[in-house]
């Protein structure tokens, strides 16, 4: 479920909230002229009303807080993905020119010196590769034949060097990179759970208002608490989506976002439908 889904599960909360704010109190006398506590108390109707609108608040604040976080661990991936492949490039980028320089100097000799025939097209294989090679060029009985050109050889001991912080880097990456994706795995678990309760939630508070409802004889507004069909709640939402686009067209990037600024610090029940009467 992405940050759409989400906010279409905020809007199923504003109508039953919005049903308690509004109604609760026209509805809570007749109410408590029915359910009486026993033994003389007393039980504010509109407060439980009051109530299930801010239980409804606080869940979806839960879940929209939660949503942006797991988008934060996307965009934290996504820069991490960045890295490695700038860090691939230039480990490759290392590996090619060690290769050309052997090359120039032992000719198709070179590959029967080090590893490095071919460079890897992974960025796991590239850095078991480069560490292959840099296990060969620490090696003390790695030897060089003649070279076919008066320029120096190649220095193993410093191109390890070179090559060992390449490797370093490409492989905190790869490390960074697994870690995340177990910490997305857990994550996706957890977001589930929470929608799952949500929704058990959202069921409960309309049972319970349409409940009440039909008890003080409300029966046209109990009938009409349920939130609306999926059908004329996809129309809605294309249609906010073609406004949102037509806006980002003319507003740049800032608008683009607009849409969704705010809209977890809005109490659910300031934010009611106009079906719900």
């Amino acid at each position: 479920m992405g940050v759409k889904e989400v906010l279409t599960q905020h809007s199923l909360a504003a109508e039953v909230a919005g049903a308690a704010a509004r109604h609760a109190p026209a509805i809570a006398p007749d109410v408590a002229a029915w359910l009486i506590p026993p033994n003389g108390q007393t039980l504010d109707w509109q407060l439980v009303f009051e109530t299930v609108g801010d239980f409804l608040d606080r869940r979806c604040a839960e879940i929209l807080d939660y949503d942006e976080a797991h988008q934060a661990d996307l965009d934290h991936e996504q820069l991490l993905r960045l890295d490695r492949d700038q860090a691939y490039a230039r480990t490759r980028a290392r590996l090619i020119q060690l290769r050309d320089l052997l090359k120039a100097h032992y000719g198709k000799r070179a590959v029967t010196i080090l590893p490095i025939g071919a460079t890897a097209r992974t960025p796991s294989k590239l850095w078991q590769q480069t560490r292959q090679i840099i296990n060969r060029l620490h090696d003390p009985d790695l030897t060089f034949p003649p070279s076919t050109i008066a320029d120096l050889p190649p220095d193993p001991q410093i191109w390890a060097t070179d090559l060992q912080s390449q490797a370093d880097q490409l492989g905190a990456t790869l490390d960074a990179l697994r870690a995340v994706a177990r910490a997305k795995e857990m994550s996706l678990i957890t977001r589930r759970q929470m929608v799952t309760t949500f929704d058990q939630h959202i069921s409960g508070a309309i049972n319970i208002l349409e409940g009440l409802f039909k008890i003080a004889g409300a029966t046209e507004l109990a009938a009409r608490v349920r939130p609306t069909t999926p059908r004329a709640r996809r129309a809605s939402e294309e249609e906010s989506e073609e406004e949102s686009a037509e806006t980002s067209i003319v507003g740049g990037e800032e608008s683009i976002r607009g849409s969704d600024v705010g809209v977890k610090d809005v109490p659910v029940s300031d934010r009611l439908l106009d079906h719900v009467e």
